[in-house]
């Protein structure tokens, strides 16, 4: 079947003059997987270009071995799509489709211009567009028409870069897709576009470079300098070419070569990451605290004053939120100035962890007012209770160790020695065990 196809698209005294070539051969039963359509298709006369296509996409300027694959992960077919190669494995990525087709026997098939290796699978690809302005649409455009990229452009709009993505001639853009972005920690784009709006903008100039940069340029360890602008220079990214993938940093490339009137958008699996977004306050906040972020948005603008350098942020959960009086939040949400000033009652200023809080001890909010610091567990689970020190019970936090019948009780740094020892003898029975100092 292959051998007719070569003679209907007379490319027979190309295919045999041209060297060297590495020529994957599909199958007769490769072809038969074919949807009738597609096989009239391609025969059809009027479609001559796109058999030549097809075709040429299965032939590679150079000798590569089935020992080699993996050592050459990416070469040019002569069609001009891009085959990544490893040993079992050839990939064809193309800007319309994706298809692939295994090295099976026979393969290493020498001839005087070059190898044969049979695949089991017929590469059915277009030629790329040419880089150049074919596509009437800009990057912007583009990203709109392709369905996947919205909330990339709500980003790019509220940064004020839509019209540098969609005027800069020659522009590369790494994008990531909508689900590439909802994947980022909890509230870190809440923090980015309402508190940190500088730190958006550079993200989002990490995912741009300046000419255009499409996948045959691309070769593995390749670094491309961005827009983002870092202490040292402008940042670079990291190409990775290898394994059947292209990957920017470690973001997979899911969509190539989407050609634009201004450069080229590669759509990638991954938000690329310049900053130490684990560390940002809010970036590490999970699902659990999806309200509050919620709120942050509908303050809006309101806070950045209390979060502006060291601070701790005591934060509400959804829980805490939902345990809030009947319409209580919907009213503050309603009213972004009274939300606010609840918000800034959450923050201290200052980093403090855990070890720091100090029971009984009072801290002064970023709006001036007071919070009371009261460490511990459910109080109900003391064996001392009630003391009357319920309120900033730490039992748990002092252990005492009971030395013959190697058990641990708690004791309380509220009530004497005495009392923990009594309850270790109600325990087990035995008012003769000695007690060691607490722990």
């Amino acid at each position: 079947t292959l051998l007719s196809l070569i003679e209907l698209a007379e490319l027979g005294d190309a295919i045999m003059t041209t060297t060297p070539i590495t020529l994957f051969a599909p199958t007769d039963s490769a072809f038969a997987k074919l949807p009738k359509d597609v096989v009239d298709a391609a025969v059809d006369p009027l479609n001559r270009e796109l058999l030549v296509d097809v075709l040429l996409s299965h032939v590679i300027g150079t000798v590569v071995s089935s020992s080699t694959l993996g050592q050459i992960p990416m070469l040019p077919s002569l069609s001009g799509s891009q085959l990544f190669l490893d040993r079992d494995t050839i990939t064809v990525v193309d800007v319309q489709s994706n298809t692939s087709g295994m090295v099976v026997a026979p393969f290493d098939t020498f001839a005087t211009n070059g190898l044969i290796h049979a695949i089991d699978e017929v590469l059915v690809l277009s030629k790329p567009p040419p880089p150049s302005t074919n596509s009437t649409n800009n990057i912007m455009e583009n990203l709109e028409e392709a369905g996947d990229y919205s909330t990339l452009i709500l980003l790019l709009t509220f940064a004020g870069l839509d019209s540098v993505i969609a005027e800069h001639d020659g522009l590369t853009l790494f994008a990531p897709t909508d689900d590439a972005l909802q994947a980022m920690p909890g509230g870190l784009l809440a923090y980015l576009m309402f508190i940190e709006p500088d730190l958006l903008t550079d993200v989002l100039l990490y995912h741009a470079a300046d000419g255009v940069v499409l996948s045959s340029d691309l070769e593995d360890g390749m670094l491309v300098p961005t827009l983002f602008e870092g202490e040292d220079g402008f940042e670079d990214v990291v190409i990775g070419v290898g394994g059947g993938e292209v990957t920017v940093n470690s973001a997979s490339v899911v969509e190539a070569d989407v050609i634009c009137s201004n450069g080229v958008f590669h759509g990638i699996g991954t938000a690329l990451n310049p900053l130490k977004w684990n560390t940002t306050l809010l970036g590490v906040l999970g699902p659990e605290y999806s309200t509050l972020v919620q709120a942050l948005m509908a303050v809006g603008g309101g806070p950045p004053p209390i979060f502006e350098g060291n601070t701790t942020l005591f934060a509400p959960s959804n829980d805490a939120f939902a345990a809030l009086p009947s319409g209580t939040l919907e009213a503050l949400l309603a009213d972004p100035d009274t939300l606010n000033q609840v918000l800034m009652h959450h923050n201290v200023p200052g980093i403090l962890n855990s070890s720091d809080l100090v029971p009984g001890e009072t801290l002064t909010t970023a709006i001036g007012d007071e919070l009371t610091v009261s460490v511990g567990t459910d109080t109900s689970m003391c064996p001392f209770t009630p003391c009357g020190e319920e309120e900033f019970c730490n039992y748990d936090l002092i252990e005492s160790f009971c030395e013959l019948c190697d058990d641990v009780y708690p004791n309380c740094q509220y009530v004497s020695e005495v009392q923990g020892q009594q309850e270790c003898e109600r325990k087990c029975g035995d008012s003769e065990r000695r007690l060691s100092e607490p722990t």
